[in-house]
């Protein structure tokens, strides 16, 4: 099996081997330990056993190396809550077993079965129907909440709600007017563009890839996708989570490199041939 992990992104050793001792260690130990069993020629099985599943805390040193760029359009499912719990044996692998893509949710369902449906109204409420957003679902379930003195999100009053709010109209406005950047393209241009609260992690759009090759957004950033499919972008920067083994192992049959390589090679061909 040919050797490629990601050449591309430059050196591998880009970040000091002390980042493999600090909290997440043993994720970090193990993708060094992934890469060094390609110099030794390991197959399918002995690569998946050891690639672990990024963790999107800063502390993880190669996240760049789980990045690639998909059409927003192509990411039609989401994960529900409790994933885990359909058949996956192996959770803080890349590669995973299991049914938990097939019980997924339409991501732009608007039915109440869909956790999600709030968030799909409201992007439309605001950003097509120009609706207050006072009066948009979100802020009147967001409301209702801190009136019970429950959480919201992060929000823990109604000041915070319509920070919230304000945050989401600057995500809009950005993106309208500027090409949808990762964090460290925004960070590398204005730190203020960056959410603060975000300051420990990777607050990236989250993918898995399914069985049959089906993107599927992980529990976080659907704001963004939404936003961005409204928006009718290209592609925007995503960070792969996790596979399904079949589609990994015939990503790997087919471009006859290391496992994630194959599968970023993978989704690249998908999106350069919607852009042809």
């Amino acid at each position: 099996m040919n050797i490629s992990w990601h050449k591309k992104k430059g050196p591998f050793f880009k970040s000091t081997l002390k980042k493999i001792f600090g909290e997440n260690r043993l994720r970090n130990l193990l993708f060094c330990c992934y890469v060094f069993s390609l110099m030794f020629g390991s197959g399918f099985n002995a690569q998946k056993k050891l690639l672990p599943r990024p963790d999107l805390s800063i502390d993880f040193a190669y996240h760049s190396f789980y990045m690639t760029r998909v059409r927003p359009k192509a990411i039609k499912n989401s994960l529900n809550q409790g994933w885990w719990d359909e058949g996956v044996t192996n959770l803080h692998r890349f590669v995973l077993d299991g049914d938990w893509d097939i019980c997924c949710t339409p991501l732009r369902d608007t039915s109440k079965k869909n956790l999600r449906q709030t968030t799909i109204v409201t992007i439309n409420q605001l950003f097509v129907d120009k609706i207050d957003y006072k009066k948009c679902d979100q802020y009147l379930e967001m409301r209702e909440l801190i009136e019970k003195g429950e959480p919201a999100y992060w929000c823990k009053s109604i000041k915070d709600i319509d920070e919230y709010f304000n945050i989401l109209y600057s995500l809009y406005d950005s993106l309208k007017n500027n090409q949808y950047r990762t964090q460290e393209e925004l960070k590398a241009s204005d730190l203020t563009k960056v959410d603060k609260r975000q300051h420990n992690s990777i607050d990236e759009i989250r993918i898995s890839v399914g069985r049959e090759g089906d993107l599927i957004l992980g529990m976080g950033g659907t704001h963004r996708v939404l936003i961005a499919d409204l928006l009718d972008f290209e592609a925007v920067p995503v960070i792969i989570e996790g596979v399904h083994i079949e589609w990994a192992r015939k990503c790997c049959e087919k471009h006859g490199a290391d496992i994630i390589s194959s599968v970023i090679l993978e989704l690249e061909h998908k999106l350069h041939v919607h852009q042809e």
